[in-house]
């Protein structure tokens, strides 16, 4: 097993598909601790050295990394929180936390509770859309129990229902 810095050339290397003539260096990985060989010019290039591929893309080191990403499934977007601020109890396990959690605890100056839910009231986007979701301003949210969020849901369907309801005795008087 090679030593961290020895350097050979693609020739020597046995297995997997290595320029002949380039030098290439014997790293590992800062963040996953995987090592591997590198061309030699590519290794001094990196802003951290010895950086694999799949790491060097992940979060904040990707060049598209703005310091929160969308999930397109859901429409709720992610954070991701460093280790010293105060809301970091809040996170997942990979350091990340639903921008409107963090938004609402910054506003209470306190951390959230599991239980405590934040509620999109649906101001400026229809209720539940995935925009109304992506709209994490402090006038669109509010604190709201277990309770309360599902009297909301129930109160929203309720509100859905009674609306196609119209729309269908509208349809059927406008064919009379």
């Amino acid at each position: 097993m090679p030593t961290l810095g020895d350097k050979k050339y693609g020739r020597e290397i046995s297995g997997g598909t290595y320029s002949p003539n380039e030098v290439y260096v014997w790293v590992q990985c800062p963040d996953c601790l995987k090592t591997r060989w590198a061309i030699e010019y590519n290794y001094l290039d990196q802003k951290i050295p010895g950086m694999c591929s799949s790491c060097c893309r992940l979060g904040k080191r990707h060049f598209r990394w703005k310091g929160k990403y969308l999930d397109k499934k859901t429409g709720y977007i992610f954070l991701k929180v460093p280790l010293g601020d105060p809301f970091f109890c809040m996170t997942n396990g990979r350091g990340e936390i639903l921008e409107h959690r963090y938004v609402m605890a910054k506003k209470l100056n306190r951390p959230l509770k599991s239980w405590e839910l934040v509620h999109h009231k649906g101001t400026k986007f229809p209720m539940d859309s995935k925009e109304d979701r992506g709209d994490n301003r402090e006038e669109n949210l509010e604190l709201v129990t277990t309770s309360e969020n599902l009297q909301i849901k129930l109160l929203f369907q309720e509100n859905e229902r009674l609306r196609q309801e119209v729309l269908s005795l509208q349809k059927k008087l406008g064919e009379k």
